[in-house]
């Protein structure tokens, strides 16, 4: 994997986007930079660079497994831009309660994905009919 933090002579991802708009400025140093990064990724252009690496970053994937832009989501608005032939415009917010996974609201409709349903769907399924149950 690249290290980025390095390529861009910064101590913390945190810093990087302060340095790119220095960088971006300075033709020279903004064409050495990109010159680097092609390099640094074998030339490969069909593919998000920093998707991994600010994802990696900061949700902290690798210790709290939790994503902070997932490429399903990515590809969730995408496909829903095309059912409904106009720009979404999502609005993101955490909820623990669901304990993962997803509910996507448009209009009067709801798509729920959360694990909360899923787990409540099978208590409900497991202790239906069963006399010791919490119905």
């Amino acid at each position: 994997m690249v290290n980025y933090n390095e390529l861009f002579g910064v101590e913390d991802s945190y810093q990087v986007p302060e340095k790119l708009m220095k960088t971006l400025l300075n033709k020279k140093e903004r064409e050495e930079l990109f010159m680097k990064l092609l390099r640094a990724n074998n030339m490969n252009v069909d593919f998000d660079w920093f998707f991994e690496y600010f994802q990696d970053e900061h949700a902290d994937r690798r210790f709290k497994k939790q994503d902070f832009t997932p490429q399903c989501v990515a590809n969730l608005l995408s496909k829903l831009e095309i059912k409904l032939n106009k720009k979404v415009e999502p609005e993101y917010s955490v909820n623990a309660d669901i304990i993962g996974g997803l509910i996507v609201e448009i209009g009067d409709k709801t798509i729920d994905c959360s694990l909360k349903t899923k787990f409540d769907n099978m208590q409900k399924q497991l202790t239906k009919g069963n006399k010791y149950g919490n119905d």
